[in-house]
């Protein structure tokens, strides 16, 4: 998986990959999501940050890391029943401070297949995730297949090299795997699964397990247990429970325990701090109302055991849509994190809206204030202001703005310049341009500059949503 030796060949590769993805231009369908087309989607990401004043380390350093990412998909492909998905990428830091520039190139997933008539056999080769049902995915370079048996009968088997990375530990092990499940999804599914990691010691892993689901009378149950044959015991149990006893109303609980080794290579360094079971146990709520309110909101009680930390997290979210198309939309989120060290109360309040048919704006301020100093500082704020613009269909351009202070550095100023390219660019225009989609209560006007605090427990992306 490490592919710096081989940067600039897989930099090229990409390059010359984006301009035959984009030249080919094959039969485009008038509806974009319909089979039997392909479709390409090249986005540049670049982003410019810098210390205001120095910070923890008494300097001002500067980064400028870029990013290339092309796309693939399509969907039986000229009728023959032959898909395939990638995902690649190249990044280089332009600038990084004191540090020299480094790159890194690789192919983040990508494979080719088969779907049978009546999709009865489908079949897969490359880099990808497979549903193994407990633990429920392996990522891996191999080939896999579904086969949909009489009697609701679903067969799922998988071979190839298992992927497993850590820090300063790449490796990777044989691996087969086999699910069979019976799925009559009116009453819900029963599955038994079992997966073998072999080839060195640090990866070997043999897991049996099972996952289903039930519906009874609006409510839907879900599980997983998967146990580890060779020694370690359990390795997940997991339950959910959702009901929705209004089209409006939406509930949901959870509980959960694990043992994180089970995700671990044996020698990873990461062994010495987890020799523990987790466990986890909440709940929430959905709301969408037939008027202009929506929200959300959820409670959750962790341990992680060994003595270790015992915390919690809730928030609340609520949003409100100020045209009926949803178009121009504002809300606020309530969040309280605590790890059982330290913790924070957060309050964000937004607002998105559509300028016109072609700009796109939104702000975002989000405010951290820590239950304790982190490196003797009590809060972490961040202002965010970011614009796409979209002049013809396909080709989309981004920047985004970010002043963040934060324990880690007294301030920083950052930007977020992207151009996004799909392959919508090359169709033609369509004859009359439909009415703006109503957007869903999900899409939420953020950014794609990271929001992350300076405290240890937190479970965002570095990179939030592009608008």
């Amino acid at each position: 998986m490490n592919a710096q030796p081989n940067a600039k060949l897989r930099h090229i590769l990409l390059t010359v990959g984006l301009a035959v993805g984009l030249a080919s231009q094959p039969a485009w369908a008038d509806e974009p999501e319909a089979e039997g087309t392909v479709h390409v989607t090249a986005k540049s990401i670049t982003t410019i940050s810098r210390d205001v004043v120095p910070g923890a380390l008494n300097t001002t350093e500067q980064q400028i890391p870029t990013m290339q990412i092309l796309n693939l998909r399509g969907e039986n492909i000229a009728g023959s029943g032959v898909f395939a998905y990638g995902s690649g990428f190249a990044a280089q830091q332009i600038a990084s401070g004191s540090l020299p520039p480094a790159r890194a190139a690789d192919l983040a997933y990508g494979y080719v297949g088969w779907d049978g008539v009546d999709h009865k056999v489908r079949i897969q080769v490359g880099r990808q995730f497979v549903f193994s049902g407990a633990p429920r995915y392996i990522f891996m370079d191999g080939v896999s297949a579904i086969v949909r048996l009489p009697a609701n009968l679903r067969l799922d088997v998988y071979g190839g090299s298992a992927a497993f990375s850590g820090f300063q530990n790449e490796f990777s092990a044989p691996v087969v795997g086999t699910r069979l499940a019976w799925m009559p999804w009116t009453v819900g599914h029963i599955a038994a699964a079992f997966q073998d990691v072999s080839g060195t010691t640090e990866a070997t892993r043999r897991t049996v397990g099972t996952d289903g689901s039930l519906r009874i009378k609006g409510v839907t149950l879900t599980g997983l247990y998967a146990y580890d044959l060779l020694g370690r015991g359990m390795q997940e149990a997991r339950i959910d429970a959702s009901w929705r006893p209004w089209s409006w109303l939406g509930l949901f609980a959870r509980a959960e325990a694990r043992d994180p080794l089970a995700y671990l290579p044996r020698n990873s360094i990461f062994t010495a701090f987890v020799q523990r079971t987790d466990g986890l146990v909440g709940g929430g709520f959905d709301i969408k109302t037939p008027g202009a309110l929506y929200g959300n909101g959820s409670y959750d009680r962790y341990i992680i055991g060994g003595g270790g930390l015992d915390g919690y997290r809730a928030q609340v979210n609520v949003g409100l849509r100020l045209n009926e198309q949803g178009t121009y939309r504002t809300g606020v989120t309530y969040t309280r994190m605590y790890n059982g060290d330290n913790g924070f109360d957060e309050a964000r309040i937004w607002c998105r809206g559509e300028l016109s048919a072609h700009l796109t704006a939104a702000i975002d301020l989000d405010s951290y204030l820590f239950f304790a100093p982190v490196r003797g500082v009590s809060q972490s704020l961040m202002a965010t202001a970011a614009l796409r613009y979209m002049p013809t269909q396909g080709l989309t351009a981004g920047v985004d703005g970010q002043v963040w202070s934060n324990p880690y550095f007294t301030s920083q100023v950052m930007a977020l310049v992207s151009l996004t390219i799909t392959d919508a660019l090359f169709r033609p225009a369509p004859v009359a341009a439909l009415p703006s989609p109503k957007k869903t209560d999900d899409d939420e006007g953020r950014s794609g500059l990271p929001t992350t605090p300076g405290i240890a427990v937190n479970d965002r992306p570095l990179m939030r949503g592009a608008l």
